[in-house]
């Protein structure tokens, strides 16, 4: 946040921006692996079962 609050007002600021939406994508898609992980080894031990269809 300190970064962001940095650039604000430099001609990186736009570089900046990209940089920071492409790190919170890759975040988010880690995130939702991460889900589909944990859930996929819950089905696996019999813990959770899948949700009906």
């Amino acid at each position: 946040m300190r970064l962001a609050q940095q650039n604000a007002v430099t001609s990186l600021s736009e570089d900046c921006k990209r940089q920071m939406l492409t790190a919170s994508h890759t975040l988010a898609v880690d995130a939702k692996n991460l889900l589909d992980a944990v859930d996929q080894a819950k089905v696996l031990a019999n813990l959770a079962h899948p949700p009906a269809e």
